[in-house]
């Protein structure tokens, strides 16, 4: 069992079990478990027949302490925390789906990841045309990284290491998230895994890939203070994730 209080400012431990990763005490509440099957997956993979777990990846929906339910609905953010199970599939790292922001009221809002458990990267990818990548950004990212995903990126999380990928992330109530693009392309713009990346063929243009590591990009303003802590503490600091014109720089 791996306690994660002190990485996510939530009393939540990880422990071993395929259907249900994170336990929570009565005083956290979850609006939703969504345990994400390898059959929902198959559409994102490089390989749709791949092997794999039954369940990939887990979300947590919505999760936040009971007495913190007001002022976080007075701010308008919600939490949600992912588990990704440890493996590959095919010649892939385990990953999520990946995902787009869908525009609210003709704005693109951006979203705050950080890493609670494990290692791996997150894909940035910027869309010139629906068929046309801009610009695509891979980060490696370990615990107590912070990642901000900017307003029309869409994103894939991969765990490259050999225990859970766990990260939180926060956005606003409006938020709506948007599959399908990246289910047509069978994923972002490159496949990663244990030999590599290799380019997805199925997009008609595909960038040089850059590569980072989140901490030389994304410097946290609260020391080792969790992201829902700080929040709670220094909402100020957090107007980006519902104001776009304000630069996240400014943490």
């Amino acid at each position: 069992m791996v306690d994660l209080l002190s990485s996510t400012g939530l009393a939540m431990t990880l422990i071993e079990s395929l259907d249900n990763p994170l336990v929570m005490p009565s005083d956290v509440t979850v609006a939703q478990h969504i345990a994400r099957s390898l059959e929902v997956l198959r559409p994102f993979l490089a390989d749709p027949d791949a092997v794999g777990p039954r369940f990939p990846y887990h979300v947590y929906e919505d999760v936040q302490n009971r007495s913190d339910q007001p002022w976080l609905t007075q701010m308008g953010f919600q939490f949600a925390v992912a588990v990704i199970v440890p493996g590959v599939l095919g010649t892939e790292w385990m990953k999520t789906a990946g995902h787009f922001h869908r525009p609210y009221q003709r704005k693109e809002l951006p979203e705050l990841v950080e890493v609670a458990y494990g290692q791996g990267k997150i894909v940035l990818q910027l869309m010139r045309t629906p068929d046309r990548i801009a610009e695509i950004v891979t980060l490696n990212v370990v615990r107590g990284d912070w990642v901000v995903i900017p307003p029309g990126y869409g994103h894939v999380s991969i765990n490259t290491g050999p225990k859970p990928l766990i990260l939180t992330h926060v956005r606003h109530r409006a938020v709506r998230l948007e599959y399908e693009e990246m289910a047509r392309h069978r994923g972002a713009g490159y496949w990663i895994g244990p030999e590599g990346q290799w380019i997805n063929m199925s997009y008609e243009e595909v960038p040089e890939l850059k590569q980072f590591t989140a901490a030389h990009l994304y410097a946290r303003p609260f020391g080792n203070e969790s992201v829902y802590r700080a929040i709670r503490r220094q909402p100020g600091y957090f107007k980006f994730l519902k104001d776009p014109s304000v630069s996240a720089t400014k943490l």
